[in-house]
């Protein structure tokens, strides 16, 4: 009897909302980095894929928007610029498209912008083959 009074007594503390708030004040800041890892900045490259490639079938992959296509004079590569939903409708060279993203053979990304015609609009060739060819990336991956 003597020893079981000197076990400590267990009681459970209900928690409160600003536990979790106390827990996320103990670390500093992520921005900081955690002095283990490197930060890099990666580009992808966007538009048509130039060789072989694979899409992944999860629909959770892709995502429909309205894309601006802007192709600066004098230069090769197109620049893309996804619209903010506040901006969706007013530029008139946006299009509807959903965005691929797509993998090479030897790893490396791209996301593909496929377009689609707009309400009433006549569908473009281009397209047309574009979907078909994503359609088969998807089900060949």
């Amino acid at each position: 009897m003597a020893e079981e009074s000197k076990k400590p007594k267990l009681e459970v503390v209900p928690s409160t909302p600003s536990d979790a708030q106390d827990i996320e004040a103990l670390w500093l800041d992520p921005g900081l980095g955690d002095g283990i890892t490197d930060m890099h900045w990666h580009q992808i490259p966007i538009g048509k894929p130039r060789n072989f490639f694979r899409a992944h079938p999860d629909k959770a992959f892709r995502r429909k928007t309205e894309i601006y296509v802007h192709k600066p004079e004098g230069a090769i590569e197109e620049q893309y610029y996804i619209l903010a939903p506040t901006m969706r409708g007013l530029i008139q060279e946006a299009r509807p498209c959903v965005i691929v993203p797509c993998i090479y053979r030897d790893g490396s990304p791209r996301l593909w912008p496929i377009m689609f015609p707009r309400a009433g609009e006549k569908d473009n060739t281009a397209w047309i083959s574009a979907r078909k060819a994503a359609r088969e990336a998807i089900d060949t991956g």
